[in-house]
């Protein structure tokens, strides 16, 4: 019998101008925990090729792949040589042995002429890079996906923003951007073999609009990468209280602030949560507003609006190791977005027991605790809204352990033991598709583990039609 050779999967990351983004998170976590469930499971029915940057493929996305018993192998932007040269048995006795063969090669795609160039070359220069380097199985985001290849695609969609925003277009070049998302995601729907989507309500949009049967979508939930997944582990213990209290020393901050992330981008809906919050009575200003802000336009707004108000403090850029701390150190989180793609923000916030202001986004209801205090629902459109739900977080909320440090005794002290089984009692049981059981038998946050562990499993489904065609 003929032996069916490996299945290799090209997986395009796109381009990304900030590992902090979304979609930069997204593929550095999911494709960290494939790669680790690859080699924990011993699987060797798939090779893979990853395309990206230099943002997503970092150096640190490069440790974390070393660190694992999958072999990988990083390909610098101007190598030539195509990647079957690289998945061959690295063995030197004469002997084969499938388990001495490249897994994953991380191919770095060249940053020169800017990001937003080369994302429109990748659509003319990948399908052909594609067959060159001989994938079978191609995988890509809706809204980076290369639309010209002839190979079979999986298609994840996290939201269809782009082409139907909520809001209506506040010029003609917006309306034209819309409308060539719609024919970008039309092009894709008719092109997929598989469409993968994070919740059920952009399943439901997906064939709503599209047509796509319903059959070949497959909702994979989105979880909580390793940062907060050890955080959330320790969150109710003493060593959490030290972590918290020398990382607010650090950014000379007091614990309990309301925390807001500001972006340029229109779905973020900036203005409105900053008069939103502006419009507080000063007792709940008194909280303080963090504002984590890497965008200058961003941060420019926001002086704009606030002035030197001194309850408002500004944070750039922080490691991701240092997110759960920032969320699990705030009373509340204020995400009035008009749209949450990832809804990775209110997952996270969820995993670290930090109540969230927000829409009534399907994203993000899918992820919240049932019990009360956990989730305040406002309207993104009425400020006035936005300013209620933020004043009942602010007050009502259930305050992580962390966040309610204000005033108490030095670590190991008896006021701190009261505040940390107060928060234990207090966090809610989350939602049924955001969490499973833990070994305990209690709820877990779902991780990036289980996503990626579903994911192969589309990967694997298609395979077998790809084996048949190899054979």
């Amino acid at each position: 019998m003929k032996k069916v050779p490996a299945i290799r999967i090209g997986v395009y990351l796109g381009r990304h101008a900030g590992s902090g983004g979304g979609m930069a998170v997204y593929a550095q976590s999911l494709f960290l925990a494939l790669s680790r469930y690859v080699s924990e499971q011993g699987l060797r029915d798939c090779e893979f090729v990853l395309y990206g940057d230099s943002v997503v493929l970092s150096s640190v996305f490069f440790d974390g792949m070393e660190s694992l018993d999958a072999l990988s192998s990083a390909v610098p932007p101007h190598s030539l040589r195509p990647a079957g040269q690289y998945f061959k048995d690295l063995n030197n006795d004469g002997r084969r042995s499938d388990e001495r063969k490249i897994r994953f090669l991380m191919r770095t795609l060249s940053s020169r002429g800017g990001r937003h160039l080369n994302m429109v070359l990748d659509q003319f220069i990948m399908p052909f890079r594609f067959l060159y380097d001989g994938i079978d199985l191609v995988h890509s985001t809706s809204n980076v996906g290369i639309l010209a290849t002839p190979l079979p695609q999986v298609v994840t969609v996290h939201d269809l923003y782009q082409g139907w925003p909520p809001q209506k277009a506040s010029s003609r070049l917006a309306s034209l951007v819309s409308f060539v998302y719609r024919g970008i995601f039309g092009v894709q729907s008719k092109r997929a073999e598989r469409i993968i989507c994070d919740t059920k309500s952009i399943e439901r949009e997906v064939v709503a609009r599209f047509g796509y049967p319903k059959s070949r979508i497959r909702t994979v939930f989105l979880g909580i990468d390793d940062s907060f997944k050890d955080h959330w582990q320790k969150r109710h213990s003493e060593d959490a209280i030290r972590d918290a209290r020398r990382w607010l020393s650090k950014h000379d901050l007091q614990p309990g602030y309301l925390l807001l992330t500001a972006s340029s981008d229109p779905r973020k809906n900036l203005e409105k949560s900053l008069l939103a919050w502006k419009s507080l009575s000063p007792s709940l200003r008194s909280h303080g507003l963090l504002v984590k802000c890497v965008d200058s336009g961003a941060k420019k707004k926001c002086k704009e609006l606030l002035g030197n108000d001194e309850d408002v403090r500004y944070l750039a850029w922080l490691e991701r190791e240092e997110l759960p701390l920032l969320l699990a150190c705030a009373r509340a989180v204020l995400l009035a977005t008009h749209a949450e793609g990832f809804g990775l923000p209110a997952l996270e916030a969820f995993a670290t027991g930090t109540p969230i202001v927000s829409g009534e986004i399907e994203v993000v209801k899918t992820f919240a605790p049932k019990s009360r205090g956990h989730l305040f629902l406002c309207d993104p459109l009425d400020q006035e809204s936005i300013a209620e739900a933020t004043r009942r977080a602010l007050t009502e909320g259930i305050a992580s352990a962390c966040a309610s440090l204000a005033g108490e005794g030095d670590a190991g002290s008896g006021s701190e033991k009261t505040v940390v089984t107060g928060a234990a009692s207090a966090v809610g049981v989350p939602a049924m598709g955001s969490v499973r059981p833990g070994m305990n038998g209690t709820p877990r946050p779902r991780t990036f583990a289980e996503t990626a562990e579903e994911t192969y499993g589309v990967y694997r489904d298609l395979s077998y039609r790809c084996s048949r065609s190899l054979a």
